[in-house]
């Protein structure tokens, strides 16, 4: 068993930082008491195995703000057999002040980090805000293509319809050309049915003219 006295020294008072050291005191099986000096620096004395010892002294030098502690001053000697760690405090007026002042630090502590929330707040929104205005463009983006799209397809039947029209219309001119080739064919026919009897009943006055010429 160890007894360790240890001198905190930086912002370790005004704090909080007494109750820190008991809590971390208590957690590792320590026995002694902590307590603030009039130098500004508070006073350590604890009671235990050297590792345990060696954690609190770790633990206090790295404890949150607004606790600082800038430097540690350790003595060893032997134990005198203390059975409990607590806190001396000073006068009635001398605590009172100095929860006070505590009470304040830590306030300013926390209006600082909701400042910083709301400030992340605002950033947040701000960059909410802009997205939305994005989304909203692109869904314009995505209106004025849709616009688009249904214009063209609208072009497209109306391209459509004309191409039945022309096909349509080339199909009755087929047609009538079909008819013409026909009508064009059977007045062949005729033209050259009527061309042979004519030719043959020539030829067959030329025949009896030449018997007649022969008598």
């Amino acid at each position: 068993m160890k007894r360790a006295e240890i001198v905190a020294s930086g912002m370790v008072q005004g704090v909080a930082f007494r109750y820190q050291v008991r809590i971390i005191a208590q957690k590792l099986g320590l026995a002694g008491h902590v307590k603030n000096l009039d130098d500004g620096t508070v006073e350590i004395v604890c009671e235990g195995e050297q590792g345990a010892i060696d954690e609190l002294v770790e633990g206090i030098r790295v404890l949150p703000a607004p606790i600082e502690v800038q430097d540690v001053k350790t003595a060893y000697s032997e134990a005198e057999g203390l059975t409990k760690f607590e806190i001396i405090t000073g006068d009635l007026a001398q605590e009172m002040a100095a929860g006070f002042g505590t009470g304040a630090v830590y306030m300013n502590m926390m209006m600082g980090k909701q400042d910083r929330m709301l400030e992340k707040q605002d950033k947040m929104l701000e960059k909410q805000d802009k997205t939305i205005d994005s989304i909203n463009r692109l869904a314009e983006k995505q209106d004025k293509t849709i616009d688009s799209i249904n214009r063209l397809a609208e072009n497209q039947d109306k391209m459509l319809e004309k191409q039945d029209k022309t096909i349509d219309s080339i199909n009755r001119l087929a047609e009538k050309q079909d008819n013409t080739s026909m009508a064009v064919r059977d007045l062949s026919s005729t033209v050259k049915d009527m061309m042979d009897s004519r030719f043959g009943k020539i030829e067959k006055d030329i025949s009896e003219i030449k018997a007649r010429l022969a008598n």
